[in-house]
């Protein structure tokens, strides 16, 4: 990635992205393909949490309100042995091999990397793990890269850091997938889904970052799963512990701190999380359906402005033709329901096959004075 700033005279062409809006009142279930739902950030005693990794699978699993639960207890924990000399990664693990079910409940494993200041970030499905003490935030992002790792940005923000204001590295976004815009620390709120994280999400899209959404409950406590209604959602066709991974991996995940709400983003031959290439115009589908709790607003963001959608009940589908003027575009719904639930999709992108393009356009004089020179910043990608 290159930075640049320009001098440059005053000058501004206001570009309208038109939208066709049709919306259709349905009484039929969705045809969206599968949901399913899961929480992939909680702790045990493994590191600052309660219990133990069995206790927290076996709870999961038992409660019937998830599908898919991940262990991810902070690395620097993690180098300390069990009483019977056995690591903690490896129990979690087995753990996880142990309470997995194919097609009923899918474990997994994986351990959190904390630096405050720096950010936070989980690492899932790797047999070892490396240790904040040893490692800044560009270590650790070779670190993944080198394993092919999968990973996901957690809460970002001013409290545990927002990773350089997502300075952007192309190789790093191949396995940095996800970003928390709900997470829970515990609580027994569902309000998860917060001002500052929903920020951060938008910014790491527009500093180029191809990651999804999660919801999550980062549990401490003895209530794995079942604390708050918190859930990032899969939308695959099977249950089964490689689609879950596949599905980390290409973003086809939503966040949703309602518990069995059901959400369809997609568009011609794609769906939420899926990059498509060259293309200028497309039609946006959006599904909704949660039986007894209506909408009270939805919208779709992009990267060229926000679109209210006048929708209204428990159960609708709307489209939207979209012209895609630049070389990098992402679109991605946020629905509020009367309740105060809010879920939030992962993006559908539309972009240049030649992986160039400018994006994050920004000022850099303080007070723009029209007539005047100014400087302007941007990105230029540049990931082949």
């Amino acid at each position: 990635m290159l930075r640049a700033a320009l001098a440059a005279l005053f000058f501004r062409g206001d570009v309208m992205k038109k939208f066709l809006v049709i919306v259709f009142l349905v009484a039929a279930t969705l045809i969206f393909g599968q949901v399913f739902f899961g929480n992939i950030h909680a702790h045990t005693s493994y590191s600052d949490g309660q219990g133990t990794p069995e206790e927290a699978f076996e709870h999961a699993r038992n409660s019937g309100v998830v599908d898919i639960q991940a262990i991810t207890d902070h690395d620097h924990d993690l180098n300390y042995k069990l009483p019977d000399g056995s690591w903690k990664l490896a129990r979690i693990i087995e753990m996880a091999k142990k309470y997995t079910v194919e097609g009923e409940f899918i474990a997994i494993s994986g351990f959190e990397w904390t630096l405050t200041s720096r950010g936070h970030i989980t690492i899932y499905n790797t047999s070892e793990w490396i240790d904040r003490s040893t490692t800044d935030l560009y270590d650790i992002y070779q670190w993944i890269v080198d394993r092919e790792a999968t990973a996901q940005f957690c809460h970002p923000g001013r409290k545990y850091g927002d990773f350089f204001d997502f300075e952007y590295f192309p190789e790093v976004d191949l396995y940095i997938n996800t970003v928390e815009v709900g997470n829970g620390a515990g609580s027994n709120s569902n309000n998860v889904i917060k001002e500052e994280y929903f920020e951060r999400y938008q910014r790491a899209l527009n500093r180029g970052w191809h990651v999804g959404a999660s919801a999550n409950q980062d549990n401490h406590q003895k209530q794995w799963a079942t604390v708050n209604d918190a859930r990032t959602a899969f939308v695959i066709d099977e249950l089964t512990t490689d689609n879950v991974y596949e599905a980390l991996k290409t973003r086809n995940i939503y966040a949703t701190e309602d518990r069995n709400a059901y959400i369809a983003f997609v568009t011609e031959g794609a769906k939420m999380g899926d990059i498509l290439y060259d293309i200028h115009k497309a039609t946006l589908r959006v599904e909704y359906s949660d039986p007894g709790e209506p909408v009270r607003r939805a919208a779709v963001y992009s990267n060229n402005g926000v679109v209210e959608l006048d929708v209204s009940g428990d159960e609708w589908i709307i489209e939207l033709n979209v012209d895609n003027p630049l070389s990098y575009n992402w679109y991605f719904v946020k629905i509020d329901q009367i309740d105060g639930n809010e879920i939030v999709s992962s993006p559908i992108w539309f972009q240049s096959s030649t992986n160039k393009y400018l994006l994050n356009a920004r000022t850099i004089s303080p007070k723009p004075v029209k007539g005047l020179p100014f400087e302007i910043g941007f990105d230029l990608i540049n990931s082949l």
